[in-house]
């Protein structure tokens, strides 16, 4: 938020000529977390573009328009905004302000007569809408004080941002997403929980993408295709694109259909979460309204863990009505996550501090999160008590919670955290170089990460360092060690062979020598820290 706020400062700095600047509609897309910009927003706006109209949308602006109509904004946008966007830019072109104030889905401000019209049928067909735009041609982008006219960062960056579908099929009680469709239903319009794209149109899309991309991100809340839609796309993907994915799956499709979750991975599954929320049945159920699922999420963050794949297990914080004793059913739980001192973050815990959805039901059935939410410093304490809970003992992690100094600041608890985790990886490392002596190891990797580590290793002796031929360096040895490009040296790799990755991250590699190569996940060790 503060990175958008940073990037208009700048524009308005660079004050640049207005007749090259001058857009007719600003729009602003915004979750509720976004509502306290308004008021700096609006007057670098109005300085910046004069003429414009100002128009928000999205989850925030649709559900509290008048903070962001009373804030100095035009029009708000509320659901989805395709069609009444486009007709608002006709419009606008037209110079017909008049028909504009009638398009369905927009409310207006004061200035335009507070004319609130009614939402329109949501479109089921996703199919009538394109592709994201994106291309050089199309954008201005400004960024680091400089503005880059002709330049789209998404042709030229590593990452593509597409969806699968709209609509949350979850009723999470703090979250707006499964509550949209009652706003449509409310005002008597065709509504859907999910809508999801021809799966053809997305798999033409992904072939589409950039040559610059290295990971397609599906930005789902939820992966809502059934099983075997699910069977027939990943099939089409893993055929005709093959490029490293991240998507929020459905973890009971994944562990119920094993079959699947392999296709899955081979397709190129490299990212994943998993919604715990918390480890306390009495909690999920009368806060979240949900019931507790941890037997089967903990299994697929095994199955994840296991094949190399980054998973962030998403935990809620700051809850005011989360006993100790709920908070300790939440610990026993992430004990119960897969851990690795060379990989610790593969299977990451995130702790979300508890910030609702205005009207969401947990503002009803628990308003204290609203009214007397838990101080922050207790929520950033707790949070780190749970990742302590990783690597820690039940002694160890007792005297923690007891420990006054930590309660009253807990960045002093944070930064023994750091401290702590990598002592122990470097304990780890020391154990590993000293039991692996004399056996045969490959290192895999010759690029920063090797010179920051490599030479902690000297005394396991390795008989090649491994490469990607796209990678190829301009050495032939390093450290008196020969490099090999992998394709050659895994023609003949022998079983008990041993491999150490310098890479950051190392798990793609890591899941490259597991499932591409057969190697023994035993027989893979990951440094990703400065040993030097």
């Amino acid at each position: 938020r503060l990175h958008t706020y940073s990037f208009l400062k700048r524009m308005e700095i660079m004050s640049p000529d207005p007749r090259e600047e001058t857009p007719d509609i600003i729009g602003f897309s915004a979750r509720s977390t976004n509502n306290y910009l308004v008021p700096i927003l609006v007057p670098i706006f109005r300085r910046a573009a004069p003429g414009a109209l100002l128009a928000a949308g999205g989850f925030g602006p649709t559900l509290e328009p008048e903070i962001y109509l009373d804030g100095g904004f035009d029009v708000v946008v509320r659901g989805d905004g395709e069609e009444p966007m486009r007709e608002l830019a006709i419009c606008k072109d037209a110079g017909d302000m008049e028909a504009a104030r009638c398009i369905a889905n927009t409310y207006w401000s004061e200035k335009w007569g507070k004319a609130r019209n009614n939402l329109r049928d949501q479109e089921k067909e996703l199919s009538k809408y394109p592709p994201m735009l994106w291309g050089d041609a199309f954008f201005t982008v400004i960024a680091n004080g400089r503005i880059r006219r002709y330049y789209d960062p998404l042709a030229h960056g590593k990452s593509y941002i597409t969806y699968f579908g709209r609509g949350c099929t979850g009723r999470c009680s703090y979250c707006s997403g499964g509550q949209w469709i009652s706003l449509y239903r409310d005002e008597g319009r065709k509504a859907y929980p999910r809508r999801n794209r021809n799966i053809l149109d997305v798999v033409r899309e992904c072939e589409k993408c950039p040559e610059s991309t290295r990971m397609i991100m599906f930005s789902d809340e939820y992966w809502a295709l059934p099983t075997a839609k699910t069977q027939e796309f990943f099939t089409l993907y893993k055929e005709k694109v093959g490029k490293p994915f991240s998507a929020y799956l459905g973890y009971e499709q994944m562990v119920n259909n094993k079959e699947l979750f392999e296709l899955v991975v081979d397709a190129g599954l490299q990212y994943t979460g998993i919604g715990f929320q918390t480890g306390s049945a009495r909690l999920s159920r009368q806060c979240y309204q949900r019931e507790l699922h941890a037997d089967i999420l903990v299994e697929y963050a095994h199955m994840l863990f296991t094949n190399y794949i980054h998973c962030c297990s998403q935990f809620i914080g700051g809850n005011c009505y989360e006993t100790i004793e709920d908070f300790n059913e939440t610990i026993n739980l992430v004990r119960r996550l897969p851990f690795s001192m060379e990989l610790p973050y593969l299977c990451d815990v995130e702790v979300i501090r508890l910030r609702p959805h205005p009207k969401t039901p947990i503002t009803i059935i628990a308003p204290r999160v609203v009214s007397d939410p838990m101080p922050a410093r207790e929520w950033l304490f707790r949070a780190l008590i749970l990742n302590f809970a990783r690597f820690s003992d039940e002694n160890t992690l007792i005297k923690l919670m007891d420990n006054k100094k930590f309660i009253e600041d807990p960045f002093l608890l944070k930064d023994l955290y750091i401290t702590t985790l990598m002592d122990l990886q470097r304990k780890h490392f020391e154990t590993l170089r000293e039991e692996g002596a004399g056996k045969d190891w490959i290192f895999y990797g010759a690029g920063k990460q090797f010179s920051l580590s490599g030479s902690f290793f000297n005394a396991l002796k390795p008989r090649a360092i491994m490469v990607d031929r796209e990678f190829s360096p301009e050495q032939k040895m390093l450290h008196n060690i020969p490099v090999v490009y992998t394709e050659d040296i895994m023609r003949d790799m022998d079983r008990e062979t041993r491999f150490l990755v310098f890479a950051l991250p190392s798990f793609p590699l890591a899941k490259k020598l597991l499932r591409g190569y057969g190697v023994s996940r035993s027989n893979i060790h990951c440094c990703e820290l400065n040993l030097s």
